[in-house]
């Protein structure tokens, strides 16, 4: 048990509050909200714009990739959930453009909602989320990884631009070493990876690795859309991909960007259904995540006179309502056999290893990696 002392803090994953559950508050078991709320904090990555009325991303737009938005109303979903800090490092967070982006930015302090990972200008995107709270000083810092087919595109901040904060692995280090020389514990919250595979990119373990050695009292990332394996290193935990908390089923209009048809648009019945990404969408589509996707992690923290560390899962159901998961044996085998994997000395790199999934099917690896260096994200 956790005394009353402790911080506790919970991160979510990957939120989407739009899609097919737009405008719906009854969306989650009460009794995870419950659990939820036993949280000294709440912590999410917010993936997606968020917005009525604004034009798509024109650079994805002529590229034709996916544009990932929620609608006004849907933030009242992270205020049912009562999360505290969102992070914007991703690579949807503009996929409503800059009006859309700072449409995001004023919904977000209206409701006291903290975050970062993005913002007008460089410094403004680097800085941290700090919070002091039952004697401790905790600071968050959130990253998006950029230049690679697997994360897509993402604008990145500048001193006289918009964008997210990079996760350029030096910056990244000053960052904690200064941090630490200020507050009593630091938490790196990186978007990146390849999406829907098992395992951690051996690139994401070595940056894993230096963010601890550098201080970091935790690593807890995003982006696959897919429970990854979490590990210790150095007493310190790293989760290296949350899967998705709420992301539900959406639909898609021609050439990519979701969807929210009005009852007169089309026979609902008619819509095809894909558990893919089309290139390009050529007809409207109803996307439906497959079952590994549905399955979220949430990294539990205890912050006391040690860092306890923990988690638990949820799923979201096929009417996309989310409560808990029991974890089965046989998930729970597969996470610790791949924790094996992951921690194994050959896995740093050289060419035996890349990841579980290219070495079972390098040609479906290969495939996806075309279909993101040809706009796909």
């Amino acid at each position: 048990m956790n005394s009353g002392s402790d911080l506790r803090i919970a991160f979510l994953g990957d939120i989407m509050p739009g899609g097919v559950i737009s405008g719906k508050d009854e969306f989650i078991d009460e009794n995870v909200l419950q659990y939820l709320n036993g949280f000294d904090l709440r912590i999410a990555t917010l993936e997606c714009a968020i917005g009525d009325d604004y034009e798509y991303d024109r650079v994805k737009m002529q590229g034709r990739m996916n544009i990932i938005y929620a609608k006004d109303v849907d933030l009242r979903k992270i205020e049912i959930l009562n999360i505290n800090i969102v992070t914007l490092a991703n690579n949807h967070i503009f996929d409503l453009g800059l009006d859309g982006f700072q449409h995001i930015c004023k919904l977000l302090d209206k409701r006291k909602i903290l975050r970062c990972g993005a913002g007008m200008t460089s410094e403004e995107a680097a800085k941290p989320v700090i919070v002091e709270e039952k004697g401790k000083r905790v600071c968050f810092f959130s990253y998006c990884q950029y230049n690679t087919p697997y994360v897509g595109y993402v604008p990145v901040a500048t001193k006289n631009s918009a964008g997210v904060n990079p996760l350029d692995i030096n910056k990244v280090i000053v960052d904690i070493t200064e941090a630490k020389k200020e507050f009593d514990y630091v938490f790196v919250i990186p978007h990146w990876g390849v999406e829907y595979i098992s395992c951690p990119t051996v690139e994401c373990k070595k940056l894993a690795y230096k963010m601890i050695e550098a201080g970091a009292d935790g690593v807890i990332g995003g982006h696959p859309h897919r429970v990854q394996s979490c590990l210790q290193y150095r007493g310190k935990p790293i989760f290296f991909s949350l899967g998705n908390f709420l992301f539900a089923d959406f639909f898609m209009a021609p050439p990519r960007p979701i969807w929210y048809p009005c009852e007169n648009d089309v026979e609902m019945g008619q819509i095809k259904i894909t558990n893919d990404y089309p290139f390009p969408v050529k007809e409207p589509l109803k996307r439906i995540w497959r079952n590994f996707s549905r399955i979220g992690m949430i990294a539990e923290i205890s912050i006391g006179s040690r860092l306890k560390v923990s988690w638990n899962t949820v799923r979201l159901a096929e009417s996309n309502r989310l409560s808990f998961y029991p974890r089965p044996l046989k998930f729970k085998i597969k996470l610790y056999l791949i924790e094996l994997f992951i921690q194994m000395p050959w896995y740093d790199g050289g060419k035996f290893v890349m990841n579980v999934r290219e070495l079972l099917s390098k040609k479906s690896y290969m495939n996806r990696l075309r279909r993101y260096w040809r706009g796909n994200n």
